[in-house]
């Protein structure tokens, strides 16, 4: 007997049951997924310590020169790659740094915009929360982990053309000493933490009481009492590889009283008809001199430059043209003055390395 029911779709009534089938298959896809990437990941991580030695990387990787007496993988020389400036994204902030910090570069503005900027670093550390996205891979941040493992090497871009150099430490430290032995311009001194904090508290305890500054800006410029260090830039593209010493004078015991003396002598840069401010405008004076076909370019390098700068003319220099500085004229402070800070400052040229302490005795710093 023919039934006289409706045809129904069976496969619709079933459609929960595909549904539910469906949705465990892509769980156990994913599933499988991250299994897979992992696996790959870690066969990749292994793969990467085929160790090469370091001439052998030294002709494969333009930008990364190993001149220790250790070997790396080349995944490691491509961490290295990302520069010594690359910054992997933080999975925490350290909030005493950042009030120390806030309070040291706040200690000397007006009450109203300290406490606007305040408020708004509170905002910020509220809100903030741990990136979802990190800028390294886990592959990479252990490669980073091992590199900064290894202690008796160091890594260090080279003085020109932006590469890295990895050097042994003991060769490292041995070419600073080297040039720091040159008695014609370094002398080794006791620690001379002590001197330099009570020249500049005498100093700006006579222009408080002048009321030619706040209390709050004397005590910024007597706060720090590190001592700059040095550090080493190989010159690779000398035959001996030789070091450039650079000082790293930034939040250390000068530089608060050299940035006011800088406030106030920087726009003498702009009276000087030979100075150049940048790249850029450097691109932009030579594009409007015409050359002949017969010119040629030359560039002309003066040897030890911040070594031989005779300080004294260069400060004479500057308060000769002081009154050309709209900073100074606004200022309460008179050329002595402004004379007194410049000469603290580079009249301080003392740095810190090894646990040693020296003074430069001719010229600047770099």
């Amino acid at each position: 007997m023919e039934s006289k029911h409706p045809l129904r779709d069976h496969y619709n009534d079933l459609s929960w049951i595909h549904k539910k089938v469906k949705k465990i298959n892509n769980k156990i896809k994913i599933k499988h997924d991250k299994k897979l990437k992992f696996l790959k990941n870690q066969l990749e991580y292994q793969t990467s310590f085929n160790i090469v030695n370091k001439n052998q990387h030294d002709n494969k990787n333009i930008y990364v020169e190993n001149h220790s007496d250790k070997m790396f993988s080349e995944q490691q020389l491509k961490v290295l790659e990302k520069g010594l400036k690359y910054v992997p994204t933080p999975k925490s902030i350290d909030l005493v740094d950042i009030i120390t910090n806030v309070e040291t570069s706040l200690n000397s503005i007006p009450k109203i915009v300290k406490q606007t900027a305040i408020s708004e670093i509170t905002e910020f550390i509220q809100k903030w929360r741990t990136p979802k996205c990190r800028n390294l891979t886990k592959i990479e941040e252990k490669l980073l982990k091992e590199l900064r493992s290894i202690k008796d090497i160091v890594i260090v871009p080279a003085d020109k053309g932006g590469r890295i150099v990895i050097l042994n430490k003991d060769d490292y430290i041995f070419k600073i000493e080297q040039k720091l032995k040159d008695t014609k311009i370094y002398t080794e001194v006791t620690d001379p933490t002590n001197n330099i904090k009570s020249a500049l508290s005498n100093f700006t305890q006579k222009l408080f009481q002048q009321q030619k500054i706040t209390q709050g800006q004397q005590k910024y410029l007597t706060s720090i009492d590190n001592i700059p260090t040095v550090r080493g830039q190989p010159k690779l593209h000398k035959i001996d590889k030789s070091m450039r010493l650079i000082t790293c004078s930034r939040d250390t015991i000068i530089s608060p009283i050299s940035q006011l003396a800088f406030s106030l002598i920087k726009e003498l840069r702009k009276t000087i008809k030979s100075n150049i401010i940048n790249t850029k405008n450097f691109v932009e004076i030579i594009s409007k001199i015409k050359l002949d076909s017969n010119d040629n370019l030359a560039s002309l390098d003066i040897s030890d430059m911040f070594n031989n700068v005779p300080v004294t003319r260069a400060i004479d220099i500057a308060i000769y043209r002081i009154e050309q500085s709209t900073a100074f004229n606004n200022s309460l402070f008179t050329k002595s003055d402004v004379k007194q800070m410049i000469l603290i400052s580079l009249n301080n040229s003392f740095i810190r390395f090894n646990g040693k302490f020296y003074r430069q005795k001719s010229g600047l710093p770099m």
